[in-house]
């Protein structure tokens, strides 16, 4: 009857009900709802942050610009461009609560009031990485309408608290909230750290700087991480050699053209210049010359996304070598297309007259058929028949440095002078050919691995091994040279040496005034064929016609029953202080000259009282004022082929 009355009328309800009054119920149903409507802003804004810091520690992009979001005069945030990614914003949030953490390996992890969190089975939840799940931050209120009704900790569910979720939704930290509000006073569960943060809480990052090549990130809690920049623009380096001004034409010898950022999207041409092409891929720019010393134009474009940033045209170069080519700075020799644009450039008649080059690693050359060649000689005779025979030579200094060159294969019927150089003018020194093949067989002809005429050079510190073969059907044919016109020193042969007469160990022929010193070979001679005479045939030298051999020494295997054990004919030239052996089994020769017009002066060790000791005495004595000596070789697997090892006894040898 009373509500009755009081339905009938407004006035009746506020007369008859005064005893009633739910202000006080109301005012607490809308603080809610304000509170949680407050909470939702401060929720995007906080998830947001979360998502914005999850990018940053993940992302594999660079940063292009950095600008600040302003309210009325303040700074309320910052906007991150990114080179190829989507800008994000991160705002000064009120939850120093959530952060991240750097475990020993490098990882990010999520925390929680300075606490990794876990998952209930201990293991810390990842922040970066394919494992790391976006984080979801809800409030109480949210998550009640989803059923939800306890939290990490155990605790019951609050309207107007926000919560956490760094594991898609399985479990829900409690980040907000003052301390005592709803009889919460903060406990730590067995997942992890939950409690109060503060209606207040400070802001989420400290400060976002630009340092000029990279963005320094730090967080509230000091936290500090690093995105490398992007200013829209290619950076470019020569090797290791930044390139400051790209008006000047590149020379593409001294390494390969970089660019930074090398993961941007670059493409490369070439826009003027025949037969040359470019490529750009993960940094690099492969520019192929069409051959050394010309020039071409290469085009370098700067993409995003189809769009054309900026496109850069470079001058290019390839010399075909680095360094000045003189005796403190040589040229440098890599590979084999530099030892060929020698030869090319000889054959041009350029004979690199005081001109230095040196070796800066091992050169192998590509493996061919039988029969076929690798390699054509530098330096050749001309064809007579088309009037006064032309010789081109090599009067340059080529320095080994100790490297080898590998696999060269001569077959050659046509040229008067074969091996790795034909005919050489200039010096040879501390260089290693290791399996050279070497076959000339045309009449005349001079057959030798570093040079088949040694016109006027100097050979020193030259080595023949690895099973070398070294053969002709006429001519001279000899280990290091065919024909001796210079010097030849400290060299030495393990290979086998085929002709038909005048073959020697080290020298084919070894005319007046000329000389060989210090030198060993352990091998074999042997005929080429049924028609070789073995005349002229000599461990060291072939036909010694009034030069010098001295303290060289030889031992190995005679195909010939004729000849000497270091030289086969002797004519009036000199021979001292040399020492040669026999191979096991073997009975020939049995003098150390085969023949001879003067004096005998070879001493053969076997059967004497000449031991090692005074050979290599007297060998080293002749090489003293070279900076080399001989040692024995105490390798087992090596010594009974190779009984003898050069070795420096001078700094820069």
């Amino acid at each position: 009857m009373i509500l009755a009355a009081c339905c009938l009328s407004s006035v009746s309800l506020f007369t008859s009900c005064d005893d009633y009054d739910d202000t006080e119920l109301w005012n607490k149903v809308n603080g809610l709802e304000e509170r949680i409507a407050a909470l939702e802003e401060w929720q995007k804004t906080t998830d947001n942050n979360l998502n914005a810091l999850q990018t940053l520690i993940n992302t594999m992009d660079y940063i292009t610009s950095v600008a600040p979001i302003m309210q009325a005069n303040d700074t309320i945030g910052y906007t991150i461009n990114f080179h190829q990614s989507n800008p994000i914003s991160i705002y000064n949030g009120t939850t120093s609560q959530i952060g991240i953490t750097q475990d020993e390996e490098g990882n990010w992890l999520w925390t929680l009031d300075g606490e990794i969190l876990t998952t209930p089975d201990g293991t810390p939840i990842p922040a970066n990485g394919q494992d790391a799940a976006a984080p979801q931050l809800s409030t109480g209120k949210a998550l009640q309408d989803e059923g939800i009704k306890t939290d990490a900790a155990g605790d019951a569910i609050i309207a107007d608290i926000a919560y956490l979720s760094v594991d898609e939704g399985e479990t829900w930290y409690r980040v907000t909230g003052e301390k005592g509000e709803q009889g919460d006073k903060g406990n730590t569960g067995s997942t992890g750290p939950t409690g109060p943060a503060g209606a207040n809480g400070d802001s989420f990052f400290q400060s976002v700087t630009d340092k000029g090549d990279y963005v320094e990130i730090v967080l509230k809690d000091g936290t500090t991480f690093a995105v490398q920049k992007y200013d829209g623009t290619l950076s470019f380096s020569l090797g290791d050699t930044p390139l400051t001004d790209l008006a000047q034409t590149i020379d593409l010898v001294n390494g390969n053209l970089t660019y930074t950022p090398a993961d941007a999207e670059v493409s490369a041409r070439i826009i003027d210049g025949e037969g040359w092409s470019a490529s750009a891929e993960n940094g690099t720019i492969t520019v192929s010359p069409k051959q050394f010393g010309e020039e071409a134009l290469l085009e370098v474009t700067l993409m995003d996304n189809g769009r054309v940033i900026e496109t850069y045209r470079l001058k290019v170069t390839k010399s075909a070598f680095a360094g000045e080519g003189t005796m403190a700075e040589p040229y440098e020799i890599s590979g084999v297309e530099q030892l060929e644009y020698i030869a090319e450039q000889v054959e041009a008649k350029n004979y690199f007259h005081n001109t230095y080059f040196k070796l800066t690693n091992d050169i192998t050359f590509p493996t061919v058929e039988a029969g076929k060649s690798n390699w054509t000689p530098i330096g050749k005779q001309g064809d007579a028949t088309q009037g006064p025979p032309t010789q081109t030579y090599f009067y340059g200094t080529l320095d080994g440095d100790g490297h080898a060159i590998k696999g060269l294969v001569v077959n050659d019927s046509e040229r008067g002078h074969v091996g790795f150089f034909g005919i050489l003018a200039g010096t040879v020194k501390n260089l290693t050919l290791e399996s050279p093949k070497i076959a000339g067989n045309r009449n005349p002809a001079y057959t030798g691995a570093i040079a088949g005429w040694n016109y006027t050079g100097t050979i020193i510190n030259c080595h023949v091994t690895g099973g070398a073969e070294i053969s002709s059907y006429s001519g001279m044919i000899g280990g290091i040279t065919g024909e001796n016109g210079g010097t030849v020193s400290a060299c030495s042969v393990v290979g086998t040496i085929k002709g038909r007469s005048t073959i020697g160990g080290i020298v084919g022929n070894n005319p007046s005034g000329k000389s060989v010193t210090a030198c060993y070979f352990a091998g074999k001679i042997e005929g080429v064929d049924k028609n070789a005479t073995g005349t002229n045939c000599g461990g060291i030298v072939g036909s010694n016609s009034g030069g010098s051999v001295t303290a060289c020494y030889s031992t190995g295997t005679f195909g010939f029953t004729s000849g000497g054990g270091i030289i086969g004919t002797n004519n009036s030239g000199t021979v001292s202080t040399c020492y040669w052996g026999l191979s096991a089994g073997q009975t020939t020769p049995q003098y150390g000259i085969g023949s001879a017009s003067s004096n005998d002066n070879a001493t053969k060790v076997d059967g004497t009282a000449t031991t090692w000791t005074t050979a290599l005495t007297t060998m080293n004595t002749a090489l003293s004022s070279t900076g080399w000596q001989y040692d024995e070789n105490t390798d087992e697997a090596t010594k009974a082929s190779l009984p003898l090892i050069l070795v420096s006894n001078q700094a820069g040898q």
